[in-house]
């Protein structure tokens, strides 16, 4: 449905932009948040490869995803590499 009166339906076009604009508020009014946490993870020394600083990123990650209200758990199977799990309730 693009326009006019299509099956009782009037105005889609115009219902679909006011959302879009919401969306496009929402990211403009978030953007630098979110640049901001995405900066301060990417500052993490770690590097995988060579077991450097491995568990301060997953505990980034996992504060990351709590301010977000996820129920985190950061975990290792015998002796690995982290694992952040995190699970949002709905």
């Amino acid at each position: 449905m693009i326009a006019g009166d299509i099956g009782g339906q009037v105005g889609v076009m115009s219902t679909l932009a006011i959302d879009f604009a919401a969306v496009d508020k929402y990211i403009h009014d978030h953007i630098r948040d979110w640049m901001g946490e995405l900066s301060a993870l990417c500052a993490v020394p770690s590097v995988s490869a060579r077991h450097e600083a491995i568990e301060p990123c997953a505990d980034a990650v996992a504060e990351l995803l709590s301010r977000r209200g996820f129920k985190t758990q950061v975990t290792s199977v015998d002796g690995g590499h982290p694992v952040v799990l995190g699970h949002a309730s709905g």
